[in-house]
């Protein structure tokens, strides 16, 4: 796929269809349609639905001590 973005500011995208994991950047921060915050309710949701409930999605001091430490 062609890597394509509209540069909007500083590290600020215009999201353009197109783009591999790689491409993306620590801190960058892409706008689309519709603007959209992922909260933690969503996160619970999603591992809901997908049936993936293990305590590191829902527990914060289980997913303290894990490998990911938060």
């Amino acid at each position: 796929m062609t890597v394509v973005s509209k540069e909007i500011g500083p590290n600020r995208y215009r999201e353009s269809f197109g783009r591999y994991f790689d491409d993306f950047m620590v801190g960058d921060v892409y706008e689309h349609r519709p603007g959209r915050t992922i909260s933690e309710v969503d996160n619970t949701w999603f591992t809901l639905l997908t049936m993936n409930t293990h305590p590191v999605h829902f527990d914060q001091n289980y997913a303290a001590d894990s490998e990911f430490g938060r």
